[in-house]
């Protein structure tokens, strides 16, 4: 069991960045809007790469995206999807999403993550800002946007670099700014960020 671990973090629900980064790339494209890169630092700074639903079990936002699965604006895009969001609409034919469905499937969560990208860019042409925005919320969560973008020049720069703790320093990046920012210390966390970037995956983790 790792200890001390992040706040609200579940190791039995988490992927390691390599994992995370492999089903990226099986669900999304290159040359994107939306980068892999900025994805696996999204689901670093909502989650720390674990796929759980907010406080606890309690809260609105699931999954390693943390998407407010509900809110009436994901309504079209999870019928896009082929789900129902719309939990007053019990005459759908669709199959209403769930919490559960999401958090019990990493390889959906991830998915769910990249499709949402891949329709606000593809469906309703939003730009790179634009999508980022949709994913923040909006208001003071705005403030992340610069500090994902920092983040991904970062990540790209180091990515295949075998260097573990630049990879480290880029991903703590996307935690470091925004409303309440709490990256999480290498040292204090040393088994968390062993368990998140394992040393013997340097060299083989990705799959080309």
């Amino acid at each position: 069991m790792i200890s001390p671990k992040p706040f609200l973090w579940e190791e039995d629900k988490a992927l390691n960045f390599f994992q995370i980064y492999n089903k990226i790339g099986v669900h999304h494209p290159t040359g994107h809007a939306i980068s892999r890169e900025m994805i696996a630092l999204i689901f670093f700074e909502e989650t720390g790469f674990s796929n759980v639903r907010q406080n606890k079990g309690s809260g609105p936002a699931v999954g390693f995206g943390q998407m407010e699965i509900y809110n009436p604006d994901k309504i079209p895009f999870f019928e896009w999807l082929g789900f129902n969001s719309d939990r007053r609409k019990s005459d759908s034919r669709l199959p209403l999403i769930t919490p559960e469905r999401i958090v019990n499937d990493n390889d959906f969560s991830v998915r769910l993550t990249c499709k949402y990208f891949q329709w606000l860019v593809g469906e309703h042409h939003k730009s790179t800002v634009g999508a980022l925005q949709a994913q923040t919320g909006g208001g003071a969560n705005l403030s992340f946007i610069p500090v994902w973008l920092s983040a991904e020049k970062e990540l790209q720069s180091v990515l295949y670099s075998g260097d573990r703790v630049r990879l480290m320093k880029a991903l703590n990046r996307a935690r470091s700014g925004g409303p309440h920012p709490n990256p999480i210390p290498l040292q204090q966390f040393k088994a968390y960020w062993d368990f998140i970037v394992p040393e013997a995956d340097m060299v083989l983790g990705f799959r080309q």
